[in-house]
This record gives structure tokens, C-alpha cells and sequence, in this order.
């Protein structure tokens, strides 16, 4: 997986730096594995269950990170005969497709993205009350800002009533 909303969906893991090469492996008879760019190792630390093995810096480093993963997924001996890969992903640039497809040259690739895309539709109980939690929590949000915006006030004061509301809230 290298699209972010799939990574996120899988694993829990976000950053802010969606660009960078982040890719994860699901395999099916082993644990996840996970390789993204030294200064986001930190967050994905924070997740159980991932095995952080194929961290690797910046672009500016001399890592080839698509190469960075390929030796993780050899490393752990992850079977490659089936590969799931999100032929659509906004980040999969045909060069590291193509390197892809170089480096496991015996897999059959399959496109994953519509799976992936399908499960997130399903909700479950506990997604579902995130949801309800977090539309409660915009709505109060959202009031404290239409009740800010007042003759003389500044866009300033809006933005604290807004901030204000949302950390009241539990956001």
C-alpha cells in the first residue's frame, strides 16, 4: 500500500509529509511491515503491531526508498508470488511501478485499491460513534464561530472561538 488514506486505513499511521515514500506490506501469513522516511519514524513507532524495520531519511539522502522496501519485504522473506498493489494511487509514480515489476519479476500483480476503498465503506459500531463524537464536537465548533462573527471583530477572534470550542469539546 502507498496510498495514504489506505496506509491510515490499515495501520493507523498519519503524517504530514503524505509525499514522502511511505509503503506498506500486509502480508497474509505474517506480521505488517512498513518503511517510510527517517524523520516520520517516530509516528510510526507509536503503532502496534507494525515491524519498523525499513526506515529511511529525506529525499535528499542517498536511499533509494522504493529499493529501502523491496529489501524489507526480502529481509522478512515475505512471499511475493501474489502481489496486491493500488495501481491508482495518487504517490505510485510509474518509475516505482516499474521498479516494482523489476524486482519481483516472477509475482502476478493484482490491483488492491478497490478492496481497500470498499472496506473503508463499511463502518463499525466503534467507527460509527467516532463519527457521531466528531460530528458533535464540529457542530458545537461551528456554532461558537457564527456566534463570534460580530460587528468589529476581528477574523483573529473568530479563530480563537472556534479553536476554543473544539478543545473544549475533547477534539
Amino acid at each position: 500500500m502507498s496510498a495514504p488514506e489506505s496506509v491510515y486505513y490499515l495501520s493507523g499511521y498519519q503524517t504530514r509529509g503524505i509525499s514522502g515514500h511511505t509503503y506498506l506490506a500486509v502480508p497474509a501469513d505474517s506480521p505488517p511491515v512498513f518503511s517510510t522516511r527517517g524523520t516520520d519514524l517516530g509516528n510510526l513507532l507509536l503503532i502496534q503491531g507494525i515491524t519498523p524495520i525499513g526506515g529511511f531519511v529525506d529525499f535528499e539522502d542517498h536511499d533509494d526508498p522504493l529499493q529501502v522496501f523491496v529489501d524489507l519485504i526480502s529481509r522478512n522473506r515475505i512471499s511475493t508470488r501474489r502481489v496486491g498493489i493500488e495501481k491508482n494511487a495518487f504517490f505510485l509514480t510509474v518509475q516505482s511501478y516499474e521498479a516494482l515489476i523489476s524486482a519481483f519479476a516472477e509475482s502476478v500483480f493484482i490491483d488492491v485499491l478497490k478492496i481497500v476503498e470498499e472496506l473503508r465503506l463499511i463502518k463499525s459500531p466503534e467507527e460509527i460513534a467516532c463519527h457521531r463524537e466528531a460530528g458533535r464536537i464540529i457542530v458545537k465548533a461551528t456554532r461558537a464561530g457564527i456566534d463570534a462573527v460580530q460587528l468589529g471583530q476581528t477574523d483573529g477572534s473568530v479563530v480563537i472561538a472556534v479553536t476554543g470550542a473544539l478543545v473544549e469539546a475533547g477534539s
